[in-house]
């Protein structure tokens, strides 16, 4: 592998290293999840600016002997200023980035596209909404999305007018019979789900729903992310999503 590395990447998580450095785990598109050492005061105009949401072109320089990258420079291609304004909207971000973080499966393309668009999509006024396409179509990138019409577990049709259980062992909605959680989706949340799950990103958050309904999915789609980690979430912790 070349030392001198480029790549697209959005910066999910940044914590100081020392005094004046920092350490930053990035996803990218060509290396998946990795870690950079960002070297330099971030007051320094010298200093790569990498904050938390920046989707950017990185420019790294790699160390095989060590598996060790550092962040020469970026190119910033969105910096999501906007999700610094609204302590919500920061939390919401935040929830995307730990999920990637502790789900991480190695379509680091696909998560990558998805997590860029979710996180522009944030300032469209319809947050909650954004949040819950945002886990549906990534559990269809880790491979565990239903198509909503028959029982992954059983293979029966699904009627019109049914209650989804969850298999947890499936980490996917299946009939109530052979659902194992305390996990439902109700008939109408179904429909929604089943219907924007043809459409794409931004067409998915026009379709309309109800203040009650957008809530009951977004507690669906919250409980969802969180037996799709598979370990507590901390920002489902903080009461602010």
């Amino acid at each position: 592998m070349e030392r001198n590395v480029t790549s697209r990447a959005i910066v999910l998580h940044s914590r100081k290293q020392s005094q004046m450095n920092r350490r930053l785990t990035l996803l990218t598109v060509d290396f998946g999840l990795i870690e950079a050492i960002s070297y330099g005061s971030a007051k320094s105009m010298r200093a790569p600016k990498a904050n938390v949401f920046t989707n950017a072109t990185v420019y790294l320089y790699y160390n095989p002997v060590r598996d060790h990258y550092t962040l020469k420079d970026v190119a910033v291609i969105e910096s999501n200023e906007h999700l610094r304004s609204d302590i919500t909207l920061t939390y919401r971000g935040l929830f995307m980035a730990e999920l990637i973080m502790k789900t991480h499966g190695g379509e680091s393309a696909l998560e990558y596209e998805l997590l860029g668009q979710g996180l522009t999509l944030l300032k469209s006024g319809v947050a909650d909404r954004v949040l819950i396409q945002f886990v549906l179509r990534f559990a269809q990138i880790l491979g565990v999305h239903t198509d909503y019409e028959t029982c992954p577990v059983c293979s029966r049709r699904y009627r019109d007018d049914e209650m989804l259980g969850f298999a947890a062992d499936l980490l996917s909605p299946c009939c109530s019979e052979c659902g194992s959680t305390d996990l439902f989706l109700p008939p109408g949340a179904r429909r929604y789900v089943k219907l924007t799950s043809t459409l794409d990103y931004l067409e998915s958050l026009n379709v309309p729903l109800s203040g009650a309904a957008t809530a009951r999915i977004k507690g669906y789609a919250l409980s969802y992310a969180r037996l799709l980690a598979q370990m507590p979430l901390k920002t489902l912790q903080s009461g602010l999503l």
